[in-house]
């Protein structure tokens, strides 16, 4: 089954991690509930941005031990993809109007239409916050994360307890 997530398409903007690992393993009750032995093996995949959902649900999800394959497909770094289209100063200058906005409580706060990187996209000032920051949740795969921050993030996949993840 292939379940459209609250952060798919141009949903991503108003989701973040944690709902989408808790929306999974909801999809994956009701697939499960039939399945009477191990021999029900789920597979999951995850494209561009999805990718720090599978990642974030072989960290945190309910049924990870019922996961038997994962797929990465073209995980991003939104944070160099937005910096490289944009540049350095556009961004950071967005990440602060959407750290101040957090400051102030207004996590949950559109971000104006014209945020850049998010491809006019309704995003709250939260997830643009993780999206483009450094070492937030959603910066699992930059190519400046140093080898510790990567271990923290990544680290779990690579345990004997976690399915065999392909990368491509």
């Amino acid at each position: 089954c292939q379940p459209t997530l609250s952060s798919s398409y141009l949903g991503f903007g108003v989701s973040d991690l944690a709902k989408d690992v808790q929306e999974l393993d909801e999809v994956l009750e009701k697939i499960l509930a039939d399945a009477t032995d191990e021999r029900h093996a789920v597979c999951l995949l995850g494209h561009s941005t999805g990718c720090q959902d599978i990642v974030a649900y072989l960290k945190t999800g309910k049924h990870v031990t019922r996961i038997k394959r994962a797929v990465l497909q073209a995980p991003v770094s939104d944070r160099e993809a937005m910096s490289a289209e944009h540049g350095d100063e556009v961004i950071a200058g967005a990440r602060a109007m959407a750290d101040g906005m957090c400051a102030a409580g207004a996590r949950d706060a559109l971000m104006p239409r014209t945020t850049p990187g998010v491809f006019g996209t309704p995003i709250t000032a939260h997830r643009y916050a993780s999206l483009a920051g450094f070492g937030t949740a959603d910066d699992m795969f930059s190519s400046d994360l140093t080898h510790l921050e990567l271990e923290e993030k990544l680290g779990h996949l690579k345990h004997k307890s976690s399915p065999p993840v392909l990368w491509v």
